[in-house]
């Protein structure tokens, strides 16, 4: 929370805000707290924040939080925190070893450079050494760059071949020209055809192009020599994108080979984007072929966008009726996910009639929360009919907070009327809280009222802080009279109920009161504490 909050906090909150963040127990949420409010510190709160740093035991998280503090510093400290950031990059885990000197990286001058390389020369794992070697390079002299990579290309003599392919892929981009052919000779060493295609492909769109297509043309053949189906496929699937139009007839012929239907699919949806018109015949060929209704539905809906307009209606329709006849609820939730962006408006009454037939009540959101974006506003008061019949409460809560944003303001009572219905306080919570930014400001009083009756206290304050900006913007009439109607009910709660509510109403109190009105409140506070303890 206090991370998401960081970029947003007036300078008045941010020590209280620090104190928060220094007071969490669990030193990564700790780190991870204290380098996302690094940036927004005043000047003079950076020595509390400093001190925060330094107090934290586990390494990792100390040396996140030093790197983020030193860019804000003044510049006679910044060197000596970075020095010390560095220092606790001394992690025993090598992983973390490498991902901390690699976040370390950008920030460090050139006199800690070289401190930095020991520390990354000094790890064992070789993957874990190439991917720091790698970070590093890009900041060091022009003179000692190559001489780096070529010590991370060195690193990537990985014995287990999936680990070296996926070093060779991560260093590709940072290669110079002159380190290529050596990349290209051990990714080409690798035995498993699947972990040679994913290095070759990683590598060749950094190569010169008159070698490009012969490369991609031999990660084309390890990925067709692959023998088990689903790695075959996922191949195929990751090297799509990069193959040239000479190249797509085998990739096709190769999917099109897969006798498993699930990874002929796989393969067959990847591939469909980047085919050229001469070869969707084919490949609609080969998607009508598949008798799996889920599978032949996704490779339809993957072609239909690229199929001339004539045949694109005929294409979906018989993607829907796939759909429609696939019995699995969550099968048949991502058959209309892939379908619901294209579909024209005369195949979306049926398509909503699929989703609102799917039985178990968490697909059925999903497949709601899929159609939303593209059902036209008659289809509508449907689809929030088939959330208010979900029985279960976080199910329903799902399905309204995908529909929100998407309903015209008629309908919107009927939704406020449907989060209030339901049992569960934590789960109407959560439906008042996701539609309070989509309610006109007929609605907020009821909204409010709602709010008001809520107990227990966090819960009536989390929604209360959703409502609280929308009701700042209220008229001036309105928001006065909803103030009025509130505070009485907030007082006569237990201290801490009011301060938790207060807090939560402090954008409408600001708005009421003005630029001082935060102040005051917390002024008197600290009054009444004071008097009456």
């Amino acid at each position: 929370m206090l991370a998401a909050l960081a970029p947003h906090l007036p300078e008045a909150l941010l020590p209280d805000a620090l104190a928060a963040a220094r007071a969490i127990d669990r030193e990564d949420y700790c780190a991870e707290a204290l380098a996302a409010l690094a940036p927004h510190l005043p000047e003079w709160l950076l020595p509390d924040a400093l001190a925060a740093a330094r107090a934290i035991v586990y390494a990792e998280g100390r040396a996140k939080v030093l790197a983020a503090l030193a860019p804000h510093l003044p510049e006679a400290e910044r060197h000596a925190v970075l020095s010390e950031a560095l220092a606790a990059c001394a992690i025993d885990w090598e992983g973390s070893r490498a991902k901390a000197l690699a976040a370390l990286a950008p920030h460090l001058p050139q006199a800690l450079l070289p401190a930095a390389l020991e520390a990354a020369r000094a790890i064992d794992w070789e993957g874990s050494r190439a991917k720091a070697l790698a970070a590093l390079a890009p900041h060091l002299p022009e003179a000692e760059r190559h001489a780096v990579l070529s010590e991370a290309l060195a690193a990537c003599a990985i014995d287990w071949e999936g680990s070296r392919a996926k070093a060779l892929a991560a260093l590709a981009p940072h290669l110079p020209q002159a380190l290529l052919p050596a990349a290209l000779e051990a990714a080409r060493a690798i035995d498993w055809e699947g972990s040679r295609a994913k290095a070759l492909a990683a590598l060749a769109p950094h190569l010169p192009e008159a070698e490009r297509h012969a490369v991609l043309s031999e990660a084309l053949e390890a990925a067709r020599a692959i023998d088990w189906e689903g790695s075959r496929a996922k191949a195929l699937a990751a090297l799509a994108p990069h193959l040239p139009q000479a190249l797509l007839p085998a990739a096709l012929e190769a999917a099109r080979a897969i006798d498993w239907e699930g990874s002929r699919a796989e393969a067959l949806t990847a591939l469909a984007p980047h085919l050229p018109d001469t070869l969707l015949p084919d490949a609609l060929a080969a998607a009508r072929a598949i008798n799996r209704e889920q599978f032949r539905a996704k490779v339809l809906a993957a072609l239909a966008p690229h199929l001339p307009e004539a045949e694109r209606h005929a294409v979906l329709s018989d993607a829907l009726a796939a759909a429609r006849a696939i019995a699995d609820g969550g099968a048949r939730v991502e058959a209309l996910r892939a379908l619901a962006p294209h579909l024209p408006k005369w195949l979306l009454p049926a398509a909503l009639k699929a989703a609102r037939a799917i039985g178990d009540g968490g697909a059925r959101v999903e497949a709601l929360r899929a159609l939303a974006p593209h059902l036209p506003e008659t289809l509508l008061p449907a689809a929030l009919k088939a959330a208010r019949a979900i029985a279960d409460g976080g199910a329903r809560v799902e399905a309204l907070r995908a529909l929100a944003p998407h309903l015209p303001e008629t309908l919107l009572p009927a939704a406020l009327k449907a989060a209030r219905a339901i049992a569960d306080g934590g789960a109407r919570v959560e439906a008042l809280r996701a539609l309070a930014p989509h309610l006109p400001e007929t609605l907020l009083p009821a909204a409010l009222k709602a709010a008001r009756a809520i107990d227990p206290e966090e819960y009536r304050a989390a929604v209360l802080a959703a409502l609280a900006p929308h009701l700042a913007a209220l008229p001036a009439p309105l928001r006065y009279r909803c103030w009025a109607e509130t505070l009485p009910l907030l007082a006569r709660r237990p201290r801490p109920q009011l301060l938790a509510d207060l807090g939560a109403l402090l954008p409408l109190i600001a708005a009421i009161g003005g630029a001082d009105a935060a102040g005051e409140m917390f002024q008197a506070m600290q009054d009444v504490a004071r008097w009456w303890p």
